[in-house]
């Protein structure tokens, strides 16, 4: 076919493109229909589907580190008599009553995410 390997390079990293008339050549090479060739990259949908489980990666992780900062802070506190510093006394159920409604509502965002409105304002 006369391609340098330095031009296959380079359609692959998508700087430039062959020549109209190299597509049926390369379709029969390597077995794919010309329009495959055609195609330019990942799709708009693909974009988005790689995007979205980035973001949600990222959410998942900043809560699993705001739980650990969460256990941390929530054992101080059950460890330290609150009375001292605030002037009321709340005791070791409250305590774990406020911690059981902490992880409740952190299971909450995590499993049912806050979604975007697609409306379009007009």
């Amino acid at each position: 076919m006369n391609v340098t390997d330095k031009a296959v390079s380079k359609w692959e990293r998508g700087e430039c493109f062959p020549d109209i008339n190299l597509f049926e050549a390369l379709s029969n090479v390597l077995n794919v229909p010309i329009d495959e060739l055609m195609l330019q990259g990942e799709s708009e949908e693909e974009k988005k589907a790689r995007h979205k489980s980035k973001m949600i990666k990222t959410i998942a992780l900043g809560l699993w580190i705001l739980l650990g900062f969460m256990v941390v802070i929530i054992d101080m506190l059950l460890s330290v008599d609150i009375r001292y510093f605030i002037g009321v006394y709340i005791g070791r159920r409250y305590k774990l009553l406020l911690l059981v409604a902490y992880l409740v509502v952190l299971f909450v965002i995590a499993r049912y995410p806050i979604k975007k409105s697609n409306k379009k304002e007009s």
